[in-house]
């Protein structure tokens, strides 16, 4: 879980740095602009990943941009950030927390003592291939063997 909020703000601080390259010229004095500053950045790059009014903060920085192809591109990228805010992330999220919930709670202390242990669970189930071994004793003993050379007709 911890991996996964360092990459989050990882990701969150990366694209939120280059947000504000990118955008920062078309504040032109404006106070309010989203990508004047990194905290202001930071906070709208967060507001996208969140889904809350993205598309307010995509419009603002749209209808600023005056030739064709830099809208397109902006655009684009917003798409791509949006992409993989929300539908990558935001996922691993989701689904690392519906996997810690749906385990018992034995089950947890087994899987936390086979990590801090990093030994092999030895309740597991073994192949079928190795289940013949179940049937030898732990402690094999040898057996005496008598001299009976006198069988094959040699004397000693």
């Amino acid at each position: 879980m911890s991996f996964l909020i360092f990459l989050n703000m990882l990701f969150l601080v990366l694209t939120s740095a280059l947000s504000l390259e990118l955008f920062k010229e078309l504040s032109e004095g404006d106070m309010n602009f989203e990508f004047r500053d990194f905290p202001r950045s930071f906070r709208s790059m967060f507001q996208i990943m969140t889904q809350e009014s993205w598309l307010d903060v995509k419009n603002e920085v749209l209808n600023r941009i005056d030739e064709p192809y830099l809208m397109f591109l902006a655009e684009v990228y917003f798409m791509i950030y949006h992409f993989l805010a929300t539908m990558v992330i935001v996922s691993m999220f989701v689904a690392l927390i519906l996997d810690n919930l749906e385990l018992t709670e034995d089950s947890k202390r087994k899987r936390q003592l086979k990590m801090a242990t990093g030994g092999v669970d030895t309740q597991e189930r073994i192949p079928f291939r190795y289940a013949i071994f179940k049937k030898f004793p732990d402690k094999p003993e040898m057996v005496k063997v008598k001299n009976n050379l006198s069988i094959i007709g040699l004397r000693v």
